[in-house]
């Protein structure tokens, strides 16, 4: 089997498996669009606190993901490795949270919420679980268990699904029959429901944690420290190009505070929506990290790679049209009040491709131990997207949001593959893969500007058209990229 295919297969194992997760996690993104349909500003709310999720969740782990996967891939004491980073993590994660829990309603309070110290609780104690739950996780992507890693991931995600539905569904009944709707109780449902599933997750590993003999190593914890600190700032920048949008949209946008939550609700929706190419990329990133560790030494490393940028950007480009081309029903998944930004998922949508490529290109800094070099470009594209959001968001709302995502990407690509091509010179098909990503966009503004008014005529000419384009790719490449070498 080619070490190509070996890579596809991963990824398919995981892809298949982070699908089926996301999507039902995804579930929870309409149901909540019509439980919140006559209070839109709490999806509002619920955006902007998981947007501060996502920054703590970088800042508690401090690299010792990604340096798990470095020390663990070369250390015959696996197990080590594994330990040193667990014990840090459950210390610092500790106190991280004991600090937040004490001086939630003060948290609260400077956020705008006063009385909503719930829940900031909830949210701290998700981070512990989370962080806690994290490096296991990681340790059942290096045995290559993906079966076991689902498994798991599948009973986060029913159970935060199941939760919702139970707790949620009768408030929004009562509303449909004339009741009040108490948005401060169904936020806490939605928060209650994440805390549950994720120490239900972290329960799980209980076992696993107690039979490994754990034993700290400060040796190896220094070195892990030193190689993943500066994948902290890359991790936050990256964060700001991903989440910061949804903070300012609330500080920078017109009118009051209901009405900027509204548009944060909206905008947060839209992105919901792009989570089928997230899909494609963190399969891919899930599959290939390991992969091209374990790959970086062999002698064929380099063309692997490019072909295996080949293979993503055909794949990204495929689900690029997919959604893109389909939007007029997808977007009925959605409340009425969140259906505004449909236009927008398609600019996130490429936006989450070039990061897709981005982590393709990543690879020279992290087998290269040259980890600073994805601060500066991380911290590269964090001000692209900081300057675009506080300059046009006064003027043009959520666009602004949309295009930022996207031109930080964009840039932070660049400047990746300049500088790889004097590390890491992988012989990527720069030429092919742009081509292929310009068909895609032009397919999809020609159906987007075509003047067809039978919607069901359109949709059959899109996906026509998609189903071509999928058999050109695969006669073209992608049966010529999975062939055995």
């Amino acid at each position: 089997m080619s070490k190509l295919k070996q890579l596809a297969n991963q990824t398919l194992i995981y892809g298949i498996s982070t699908i089926l997760v996301r999507s039902l996690n995804w579930l929870i993104a309409p149901f909540q669009s019509y439980v919140f349909d006559n209070s839109p500003a709490g999806v509002g709310i619920i955006t902007e606190i998981y947007a501060y999720v996502a920054f703590f969740n970088v800042l508690l782990m401090y690299g010792m993901e990604t340096a798990f996967f470095r020390f663990a891939s070369h250390k015959s004491d696996a197990n080590k490795v594994f330990s040193t980073a667990f014990i840090s993590l459950l210390g610092t994660t500790f106190i991280f949270a004991l600090g937040i829990f004490l001086s939630a309603d003060k948290i609260a309070a400077l956020l705008s919420y006063p009385n909503y110290g719930f829940i900031i609780k909830l949210v701290a104690l998700i981070l512990a679980f989370d962080t806690l739950s994290n490096i296991p996780f990681a340790r059942l992507r290096l045995e290559s268990k993906p079966l076991k890693y689902v498994a798991i991931k599948l009973l986060n995600v029913v159970l935060t699904v199941t939760l919702n539905i139970a707790l949620l569904y009768p408030m929004y009944k009562n509303a449909q029959n004339g009741g009040v709707f108490d948005e401060k109780q169904a936020l806490f449902y939605v928060f209650l429901a994440n805390m549950i599933a994720s120490l239900a997750t972290f329960l799980v590993f209980i076992p696993q944690i107690i039979k490994t003999k754990l034993q700290f190593d400060k040796q190896t914890w220094q070195q892990m420290l030193k190689y993943g600190l500066p994948l902290v700032i890359v991790g936050l920048a990256g964060i700001v190009n991903e989440t910061i949008d949804r903070i300012l949209l609330k500080y920078l946008l017109p009118g009051t505070l209901e009405e900027r939550n509204v548009q944060v609700g909206i905008y947060g929706m839209a992105y919901k929506l792009s989570i089928f190419m997230s899909l494609v990329v963190q399969a891919y990133r899930m599959g290939a990290e390991p992969f091209f560790f374990k790959q970086a030494k062999d002698d064929d490393a380099l063309p692997v790679l490019a072909k295996a940028m080949d293979f993503f950007v055909i794949a990204g480009v495929a689900v690029f049209l997919a959604v893109s081309l389909n939007l007029d029903w997808i977007i009925m998944a959605l409340g009425p009040s969140f259906r505004a930004g449909k236009d927008l998922v398609p600019i996130l949508l490429m936006a989450y491709l070039f990061l897709g490529i981005f982590y393709n290109l990543s690879v020279w800094y992290k087998v290269g131990d040259k980890t600073h070099y994805a601060t500066i470009i991380s911290i590269t594209g964090a001000v692209v997207t900081i300057l675009i959001n506080v300059l046009l968001i006064p003027k043009y709302g959520y666009w602004a949001s949309a295009w930022a995502t996207f031109f930080s990407y964009f840039v932070m690509t660049v400047f990746s593959w300049l500088w790889g091509k004097k590390y890491y010179p992988v012989p990527y098909n720069i030429t092919k893969n742009l081509v292929y990503i310009s068909i895609g966009i032009f397919i999809y503004l020609v159906f987007y500007f075509a003047p067809i008014n039978n919607l069901f005529i359109k949709l059959i000419l899109a996906n026509a058209t998609l189903v071509l384009f999928i058999a050109f790719a695969f006669g073209r490449d992608i049966k010529k990229l999975l062939s055995k070498k």
